[in-house]
């Protein structure tokens, strides 16, 4: 695919337009198997990333295309899941536009020829990595695939031992006793963890739309991001301090579906700021293992934990 991949672009920017035969090649808008079109997407989705990484604005790449139109696409690229859908229903999210902005990445960066082939390369194992699905956890105790490294067992839930991080424990205050989660302390960002039984209807997906109502009506400006833990909500808060000024904090709500689970991951502190790459709250959180079954949790919805 990168070779067809790379033979429409090199057509786009040789003519200045998409030929009707690199159009069809593309088949750009089939998502659900790898295209040439699905690569030269991934290669723009890449290259973006590394600009914000490295501290350098992705939206300030001079394009051809009109600000609205190519501030559109590259937010959603860069993981606001509703800009995308926005972008893709108002026809913004085009090949042409791709093309455009992946031609001016390019001529910024002053690619040579194999520059180009190693980054459509990339992009090629990166969009069939994402078409085979997530390959990191979290995990199910039952599962034969858990990767293997050091955990400290809680009961419900086995987390990674790290040297650098310190566990807290939130008790249960509804009648059962014990503990429901627990938050994971590195520097000055933190995750708790809290694990459930899945129920008919309960998905992350509908927890995530569940919370996303609630935070918006208490006031919160909350958007759904696809991170490297999936489909994820960022929530800006207004809060008060002790002193009575107004303030924000930032949260990241996580989640996976496991097989009749669900687990949730909160990130709160510097790691969930708007600019954070931070990415120890995602491996953290992918390195968890979920165990149902214990302490005849099946009779709550909540699995409870234990202190080591």
């Amino acid at each position: 695919m990168r070779h067809k991949a790379r033979e429409i672009l090199a057509q786009f920017r040789r003519d200045g337009f998409i030929a009707p035969e690199s159009e069809s090649a593309a088949e750009f808008g089939v998502w659900d198997r790898l295209t040439p079109g699905r690569v030269l997407l991934t290669a723009l989705q890449l290259e973006l990333n590394d600009r914000r990484t490295e501290g350098r604005s992705p939206e300030g790449i001079a394009t051809d295309l009109g600000h609205e139109e190519a501030t559109a696409v590259i937010t959603g690229l860069l993981g606001d899941v509703a800009a995308l859908r926005d972008a893709d229903r108002r026809g913004r999210l085009a090949l042409s536009g791709v093309l455009t902005l992946l031609r001016a990445v390019i001529d910024a960066e002053g690619y040579t020829g194999a520059d180009v082939d190693e980054l459509l390369g990339f992009a090629e194992d990166a969009a069939r990595a994402a078409l085979r699905g997530p390959v990191s956890g979290p995990w199910d105790a039952g599962s034969p695939g858990v990767p293997a490294g050091e955990r400290t067992d809680l009961g419900g839930l086995r987390v990674p031992a790290r040297p650098d991080v310190e566990l807290k424990f939130v008790g249960d205050k509804s009648g059962h006793g014990g503990v429901l989660a627990v938050t994971v302390v590195h520097g000055r960002t933190a995750l708790q963890l809290q694990a459930y039984h899945r129920t008919p209807g309960r998905s992350w997906d509908t927890v995530r739309a569940d919370l996303l109502a609630k935070l918006s009506r208490d006031g919160a400006s909350v958007r759904e991001w696809a991170g490297p833990a999936g489909v994820e909500l960022r929530a800006d808060v207004p809060v008060v301090r002790r002193d009575g000024t107004p303030a924000t904090m930032h949260s990241r709500f996580l989640g996976f579906d496991g097989p009749g689970w669900l687990l949730r991951g909160v990130v709160t502190g510097a790691g969930a700021a708007p600019d954070s790459t931070d990415e120890w709250p995602y491996e953290f959180f992918g390195n968890t293992v979920v165990v149902p079954e214990f302490a005849n949790s099946s009779e709550r919805n909540t699995i409870p934990l234990r202190i080591p």
